[in-house]
């Protein structure tokens, strides 16, 4: 479909070159691989439905009361999770490109190999120098970290469940404290288990127990 529908991409070639491939022994592994560029492509070229698309499937796979999901064999839910995560790392990585290659745009004496990057940006593309970054940072906006925790949870991926546990929480205190001026802290010391929302403190409990990790959730219980 994107070989022949996304006209305006710039990897049309690439997807029709692949579609063999997609077929044969190796296809999942090929599918695997494009599917970051997939997402991106849909992102920057598809049409406005294409986001909320994509959006709603990854939050079916990630979904703990999914029926379907969860009617999957343990190691097949693991590896549809796993594959999501990889997604998601693939997309923060060229967000966070983007970004770079934005900021060295506007620094004085740029290298001839930046200057080849830029020149993938031209004016009359339809990629757009500062679209990709944006439309992956909307659409990951859409998955969030704690979404990311549960399924981790959910398929015994625990350290990999805290990490992103871990991160909402300090993103939730980020906000508490840098986008709400009213907030006043009476201790210097940060709040533990105020740093995690209560709908999830008790699957975070789970996963410390999981991990054997006693004095984070000794932590968590004095705190």
């Amino acid at each position: 479909h994107r070989s022949n529908g996304a006209r305006k991409s710039a990897w049309t070639d690439v997807f029709y070159a692949c579609r063999i491939a997609i077929r044969s022994k190796t296809g999942l592994g090929v599918a695997e691989f494009l599917l970051p560029l997939l997402v991106v492509d849909c992102l920057c070229f598809g049409n406005g439905q294409d986001k909320d698309t994509l959006v709603s499937e990854l939050r079916g796979v990630l979904s703990v009361e999914d029926a379907e999901l969860c009617a999957m064999p343990l190691v097949d839910r693991r590896m549809a999770v796993s594959t999501t995560f990889s997604l998601f790392e693939s997309l923060h990585r060229w967000a966070d490109t983007a970004d770079k290659i934005n900021k060295l745009a506007q620094q004085p004496g740029r290298s001839q190999s930046i200057e080849h990057r830029l020149a993938l940006f031209d004016e009359e593309s339809e990629w757009k120098r500062f679209e990709p970054s944006r439309r992956i940072e909307d659409f990951l906006s859409g998955l969030p970290f704690s979404l990311r925790a549960r399924a981790a949870a959910a398929v015994e991926m625990h350290a990999c469940s805290l990490r992103f546990f871990e991160i909402a929480a300090r993103k939730a205190l980020c906000q508490e404290v840098f986008c709400d001026s009213s907030v006043v802290r009476k201790s210097g010391r940060s709040s533990v288990a105020g740093s995690f929302a209560s709908s999830d403190m008790a699957m975070v409990k789970d996963v410390l127990v999981s991990l054997d990790d006693y004095e984070s959730m000794s932590a968590l219980v004095n705190d």
